[in-house]
């Protein structure tokens, strides 16, 4: 079976709010509806799939999303995430589609080029 390499696709940005670095979310307001609908589950349940998540540290995540708070159900990452890059309030971390269900975070600081 021959593998399909799939170019990234930034699919939205995300605020880095105070708010944000205190409790750990990324959230995905102006780009909900990129993701697919079977990835997006409701505040309690889980959505039929999952996707895998590169944060650029440790093992990738896999993860629904939280479709009544819009961000990464599986927050575990995110304080290492904000940590590493040393992510400041009015960054934004850049969401990319590496394939169907695969999707990587970058950060970028606040006034830069993706």
């Amino acid at each position: 079976m021959a593998h399909i390499e799939h170019a990234a696709r930034v699919i939205g940005l995300a605020p880095v709010t105070a708010g944000a670095l205190k409790n750990n979310y990324v959230r995905f307001t102006k780009f909900f509806d990129a993701f697919p609908k079977d990835l997006i589950g409701t505040g309690d349940e889980e959505a039929p799939r999952k996707a895998l998540l590169d944060w650029g540290g440790g093992s990738p995540i896999k993860t629904d999303i939280d479709g009544q708070k819009k961000f990464f159900r599986d927050r575990s990452w995110q304080r290492s995430f904000f940590e590493r890059s040393g992510a400041r309030p009015g960054d934004q971390v850049v969401v990319e589609e590496l394939a169907p269900y695969s999707y990587r975070v970058t950060l970028r600081r606040a006034g830069g080029a993706i």
